[in-house]
């Protein structure tokens, strides 16, 4: 598959023989990294990370940050997570 915008190839991702998808291509330079990571204006807080990484508990969060196991993982924000996550009530009543 590839993904076109105003005429210039931005992604190509794939399809393996499980369906699972995965994206080929390479890494791009610097400067557009840097403008794509710039983009947001959301401050990262425990909850946008909780929701960022599929709804993962906000413990483990908490550790890996804690512990240093995933370089690069801060909180820009000391918002408390909220106390109710939709996504997480729904999967727990199913």
């Amino acid at each position: 598959m590839e993904f076109w915008k105003k005429g210039k190839l931005q992604i190509v991702a794939g399809i393996s023989n499980n369906n699972s998808t995965f994206l080929e291509g390479s890494i791009i330079n610097n400067v557009e990294k840097e403008k794509a990571m710039s983009v947001s204006m959301l401050l990262v807080d425990i909850t946008l990370r909780h929701r960022r990484f599929g709804h993962y508990h906000y413990v483990g969060i908490n550790e890996a940050i804690t512990w240093k196991l995933v370089t690069g993982l801060i909180l820009e924000s000391s918002k408390l997570q909220d106390p109710i996550c939709e996504p997480c009530l729904a999967r727990k009543c199913m």
